[in-house]
Order: structure tokens, then sequence, then C-alpha cells
């Protein structure tokens, strides 16, 4: 059986059949098994990219969202491991194509305890946003430019950030316009601001399973989607 899905997007349209919706691209791909290749190393097309190449591939897998809502594991009590487990290293390594040449350990179980960002501590990166970046890693300032260039999709819009340490992004998307930020994050989080809402992955899972999710409008993620699953 085949799985058609409509991505929206722009890609190589002799290679994917388009469709138009509300006047927006869309294009078609199809998946065999209907759930995508969601536990397979393989996707369904693929095109040559500006610096990787572009992987094209289906999810449509209701497992994945009923794992993260209803954990089907105890919580993990102990130091998470210094290497990978043998039996895993498979799938730390993509199937041996990222081969591990150096190991880095962290434990961040501290972490999990519930971190308060006060108003005036988030006013602080509001304003110091305006004049200087704000970003914490060195990509030598690159990523505001990136976001100005695409304003667009931020401004009045209901973003989502996944995962955060400190709400820098959160203070950028709402300076460029965003109407309100959800942030989604392993651990509790509060930050006071009216505009910005923190939720977990789990409570995210369950609202979208029971229904009752707001669909978000953009998405923002840094440094942050890499590190989730096996580490």
């Amino acid at each position: 059986m085949a799985y058609t899905a409509i991505v929206a997007g722009s890609v190589d349209s002799q290679n994917h059949p388009e469709v138009a919706v509300a006047g927006v691209r869309y294009t078609t791909v199809s998946s065999s098994p209907p759930c995508g290749k969601i536990c397979s190393y393989e996707w369904d097309t693929a095109e040559n990219g500006k610096y990787y190449p572009l992987l094209y591939k289906v999810v449509n897998c209701s497992n994945i969202l009923y794992r993260m809502a209803y954990p089907p594991y105890p919580p993990v009590t102990g130091l998470p491991p210094r290497r990978p487990p043998s039996h895993l290293l498979q799938q730390f390594t993509v199937d041996q194509k990222c081969p591990i040449t150096f190991h880095w350990y962290f434990n961040d179980d501290k972490k999990l305890i519930q971190e308060n960002v006060t108003a005036e501590q988030f006013r602080r990166f509001l304003e110091r946003d305006k004049v200087a970046n704000i970003n914490s890693y060195r990509d030598k300032n690159v990523l505001k430019p990136a976001l100005v260039k695409y304003v667009h999709t931020i401004r009045g819009k209901r973003v989502a950030v996944i995962g955060t340490v400190k709400p820098w992004a959160e203070a950028m998307l709402l300076n460029l316009g965003a109407s309100n930020v959800t942030t989604v994050e392993y651990r509790k989080l509060l930050i006071e601001d009216a505009r910005v809402t923190t939720t977990t992955p789990y409570r995210l899972a369950k609202q979208f399973i029971g229904g009752y999710s707001v669909p978000f409008d953009t998405v923002f993620t840094y440094s942050s989607l890499e590190h989730t699953g096996l580490g």
C-alpha cells in the first residue's frame, strides 16, 4: 500500500508532483508502507541541495506521539551511561554512517529542576536583543539576519520554540512581532511574560492525541532536535 503526503515547501517539481491549496504550492511525496519509513534508514525521494542532499521521507506514525504521551518505560533514575550501549551502537551511529571519533559526556540531571525566568530577567533579554546579539552560540550573528529575512513567517504568528536553556530565542521572536510563543522543553520551565507559554513534549503529545492542540504557524529550534532520542 502506498501513502501520499502533501508537504509545503519549494522542491524540484520535475521529481515531485505539485498541487495548490488556497494559493499555496504543495508537493506530494508518496511512501510505502502507509506509516512512512520512520523505522528505517531509507527515504522516499532525494535531490541535490546547496550543502547537503535533500532527503524526503513521509512520516505518518501515530505510535510516535503515543509513546511520547505515554512512555512505555519507567522514568530513568540512574546516571546516563558514559558510552553508548553496545546493543544500541548501530542506532546511535545511524547504521554506522556517523562513526564515533571522540566521547563527550554531559550529566544534566540537576537541570531537570524547574526554572523560573522572572519578568525582569526576560525584560532584559528583550532589551538586549534590540542592541546586541543575544544568541549564546558562536554563529557570527548570522541567525538574526536570517530571521529578519523570513519575518513574514513570524510577525503576527503563533510560534513554537523547541528546546531552550535561556529564553534568548523567545525574546528575538517576540521582538520580531510574534503574537505569542510556546516553548516546548523537557524540564519544567516558567517564563513570566503573558505572551510566552511553556509546555513539555509529553503534554503537547497528549493534547494532539486528544484533538485539542492548537496548530503553530511557525516552529523554531536551534541545537535541540539533534539531542533528542538516543542522545
